[in-house]
């Protein structure tokens, strides 16, 4: 998975995905849907397409869907 699909299903777990433009470079954390539940969303549709189990503390860490992105291909050992 590129960094642009990733971007798409990262978009995809919002209520409202159309409220806002997802970019690489967004800093997720200051989005208005960002919400423990979307944090659970996000770690379970990188569990289902990556097969990897990301912490919610490399979540809290990082600061955009490009850094979270790269946090789940290191874990996957492909950075």
């Amino acid at each position: 998975m590129d960094i642009s699909e990733f971007v798409t299903r990262f978009a995809d777990q919002f209520m409202d995905p159309n409220e806002t433009t997802f970019a690489p470079e967004t800093k997720f954390h200051e989005l208005s849907g960002w919400t423990s539940m979307t944090a659970l969303l996000e770690i379970a549709m990188i569990e289902d397409n990556f097969g990897t189990t990301i912490p919610s503390d490399v979540i809290r860490g990082a600061e955009t869907i490009q850094d979270l992105f790269d946090a789940v291909q290191k874990s996957k050992g492909n950075a």
